[in-house]
């Protein structure tokens, strides 16, 4: 494919998004109802060399006069072609031989629901659930139920302050299963939100959750995302976020010998995702 080619989409796409973002931005906001933002990023470099990360995550609301409704969803994949040259013949009379092969680099899938109820001025509980896939990092499937209250502590224009308390239900299958290990077990999780605006159109968001395992209290995970978010339009947003993911009793990974037997090592405690995503709202 030529770079003409490659572009034309590239365009396309971003003269079809400043569009809808000027369409967007005249419209009123709303206080009540259904609520959207994707998030969309994307690297692709080609030549020498070739490779292709995607990120993708959609966060649906509903929004009532005491309750919320949120569904997301993320992905990210990411493709890197590797390409070995021989030369056949003589240093006089000869051709180069390529041969490529795309291996899978990264990939990481998470699907959740949560619902919050007011109860009282500050106080809400909710109950939510989710599933994860992150295979580079030993886990299969992770499911996880969660019921649990929150208080908010500030709301205000300016700054948000929210946190979270809940007794979870976790089963997890790993790529590669330990012996003597639980697949299921009850836990607790706590969770801190806050935001605050740094002028008139930059806004700074953390999140962290904290994860515990009620029967094995060094199993523990926390799951840390910072963000900076600069509007550029009233729906369109750019956004540059940190994840930092810690597993205290990270999962096994097989490694074999030239005999075929394998040796089970246990994998790295912290993985860290950067993002620099454009984040289309309505």
């Amino acid at each position: 494919m030529g770079t003409r080619s490659f572009l034309i989409p590239i365009v396309f796409i971003a003269l079809t998004l400043g569009a809808a973002a000027q369409a967007w931005s005249q419209q009123e906001p709303k206080e009540f109802g259904w609520f959207d933002a994707a998030e969309l990023s994307l690297i692709s470099t080609a030549g020498n060399v070739e490779a292709n990360t995607f990120g993708l995550r959609n966060t649906l609301r509903r929004k009532w006069m005491r309750a919320t409704l949120a569904l997301e969803v993320s992905a990210l994949r990411a493709e890197t072609t590797f390409t070995t040259r021989e030369a056949l013949g003589t240093p006089e009379d000869y051709r180069v031989r390529e041969i490529r092969m795309n291996q899978l680099t990264a990939e990481n899938y998470t699907l959740g629901g949560r619902y919050d109820r007011q109860m009282k001025e500050r106080r809400t509980w909710f109950a939510g659930v989710s599933w994860e896939r992150s295979e580079f990092s030993g886990i299969k499937n992770r499911y996880l139920g969660v019921r649990g209250v929150g208080v908010t502590w500030s709301e205000s224009e300016l700054s948000h302050l929210r946190t979270d308390f809940g007794i979870t239900y976790t089963y997890q299958e790993d790529v590669v299963q330990a012996a003597g290990t639980r697949n299921a077990f009850l836990g607790a999780q706590v969770g801190i939100d806050y935001l605050t605006n740094v002028g008139a159109s930059t806004v700074v968001t953390s999140r962290v959750v904290i994860d515990g395992n009620s029967t094995d209290t060094s199993d523990f995970r926390v799951d840390m995302t910072n963000a900076l978010e600069v509007s550029i339009t009233r729906r369109m947003t750019l956004k540059l976020s940190l994840q930092a993911l810690f597993d205290n009793r990270p999962s096994l990974e097989a490694i074999p010998f030239e005999s075929g037997e394998a040796v089970l090592v246990t994998l790295r405690s912290l993985d860290t995702v950067f993002t620099v995503a454009l984040v289309v709202s309505d």
